[in-house]
């Protein structure tokens, strides 16, 4: 749980800052500045309005504190006595405050107690909050997406999303999201946009009296025999379920069409899963809706004849349950996008929760799926094209860079060189100073004659004593080139001024 007197986070100080320019025309890349501004008017920074429909902030005094000293106000948070009666039951909307609190400076607190034996009053706590709107809560108070490592955390956190969205807790019609991270046990709660249907709603179509036109993959399927496959009581529901996906996909602008009568189960990974009753094809992108009828388990009561052969052979076992067709339909979706896993959603047992419920999701995973290969793709031809920008610039930077390398190299031998020299001419000087010494003359001839020649050959290594010019250039060898060429992409990838152009 996030405290109300944390500081605020950079994303909270940038809607914060926008309400106290007074809210101008902006565009937000997604709707979590709502998320984040609840989670300031739960500090009481900000006061927020839905008169008329239309959603609009107003900043308070304590949040121009905070935007001019970065605090807050002395005393801001602290409880504040509540006049009237204490521990009145809250209603269904005052319950809802919890998570979206009036657009008032305080929030109700009891009144403070005096306890037996003791010289001053206490405030009591605030009244706890459920767990589920505690978890809405804290996921506001994250500016709308939570992270939690829940490893040695036996939480039902499936259920308590499951009920926040089902009673539509969840501020300006969105929904809380659970998916795992990056580890089994990091889960990632999130706030997000309803998916939205734009047809007629999926229940409607499925009560309706009777359907003017149905979608010609729907009619196929009704008229060639391939609905029989579900029992007479939900055969007309399972039709109406794939009539409202077909409407829906087409009117977003995506293919649909029926399986082929009797057609081949596919091929390679997918082979085992290419059934179905439609297939909708969204850019060159399959994916498979299948509806099934589920079975209703009934104890099983022996008959005569099972028991007699049960006692005859010890191995038979009389069947445990009874299996008949049920009224409740499980809607699976699948493809080559999802990666091998099957999207699946099935009538609760006393089907207050329906299939329908769930259409509205089903097409959303499969747009989203596609949107997200598509925003790879995207993303690896940038990379691959951005890749070639820059080898073609290095390679033009080769020759140059070489050239520099080859210049550098060559003055490197030669001052070797000349060092090399420096310290011979140093030793003939040595050498002619001892030469003076000597008084035996053949041998002062024969030092000299060597002095001499060693001067002569000192002479002809010195490169002060050879024309000065740029050094010849050579192309590259091979492993040069790709040193070369590794290298100044590397420096380019580097450099912002290049990134930029």
């Amino acid at each position: 749980m996030v405290a109300l007197d944390t500081p605020l986070n950079t994303r909270q100080l940038e809607v914060l800052g926008w309400v106290g320019e007074e809210c101008p025309a902006r565009e937000w890349p997604d709707s979590t500045y709502k998320t984040v501004a609840i989670a300031l008017q739960n500090r009481r920074l900000i006061a927020i309005s839905k008169k008329g429909g239309l959603w609009s902030a107003s900043i308070l005094d304590a949040g121009r504190h905070y935007l001019d000293h970065g605090t807050y106000p002395h005393g801001h948070l602290k409880p504040k006595k509540r006049s009237g009666a204490p521990n009145q039951a809250p209603n269904a909307s005052r319950d809802r405050q919890a998570i979206r609190p009036a657009a008032r400076n305080q929030s109700p607190t009891p009144t403070p107690v005096q306890t037996p034996g003791s010289g001053e009053p206490h405030a009591p706590t605030s009244p706890k909050l459920t767990p589920t709107r505690q978890l809405l809560r804290d996921v506001a108070e994250a500016g709308g997406t939570l992270t939690r490592n829940v490893k040695g955390d036996n939480t039902p956190y499936a259920v308590r999303v499951s009920t926040i969205n089902r009673r539509g807790m969840p501020p300006d019609g969105q929904r809380l999201v659970m998916e795992t991270g990056a580890t089994y046990y990091e889960k990632i709660f999130r706030l997000e946009d309803r998916p939205v249907w734009r047809t007629m709603p999926p229940r409607e179509v499925v009560d309706a009296p009777r359907i003017g036109r149905w979608h010609p993959a729907v009619t196929e399927i009704r008229d060639d025999g391939r609905s029989t496959r579900f029992g007479t009581e939900v055969r007309a529901r399972a039709l109406r379920i794939l009539h409202a996906i077909a409407t829906e996909a087409a009117a977003r602008g995506h293919q649909v069409s029926a399986p082929a009568k009797n057609a081949p189960r596919g091929n390679g990974y997918y082979a085992h899963k290419e059934t179905g009753q439609l297939i909708i094809n969204i850019r060159s992108h399959r994916f498979f809706v299948s509806l099934h009828q589920l079975d209703d388990y009934t104890p099983h009561t022996p008959t005569p004849k099972e028991l007699e052969k049960q006692r005859k052979w010890e191995w038979s076992r009389p069947p445990r349950w009874d299996i008949t067709p049920g009224r409740r339909l499980r809607l699976r979706v699948y493809g080559d996008l999802l990666r091998g896993w099957d999207k699946k959603w099935a009538d609760s047992k006393t089907l207050r929760v329906r299939v329908e419920d769930h259409l509205a999701d089903a097409i959303q995973i499969i747009e989203d799926a596609v949107d997200r290969e598509e925003a790879r793709k995207a993303a690896e031809l940038r990379a691959f094209e951005e890749e070639n920008r820059r080898r073609e610039a290095a390679e033009q930077l080769i020759e140059g860079r070489h050239a520099e390398n080859m210049r550098a190299e060559a003055l490197d031998l030669q001052l070797a060189d000349w060092q090399h020299v420096t310290a011979r001419r140093q030793y003939l000087a040595a050498m002619a100073a001892r030469i003076d010494t000597i008084t035996d003359e053949p041998a002062r001839e024969s030092a000299t004659e060597w002095l001499h020649w060693c001067e002569r050959h000192v002479d002809s290594r010195d490169l002060l004593h050879r024309p000065l010019a740029m050094p010849a250039r050579r192309p590259p060898t091979w492993e040069e080139h790709s040193s070369l060429l590794r290298e100044i992409m590397t420096e380019l990838a580097a450099d912002p001024d290049y990134r930029e152009h």
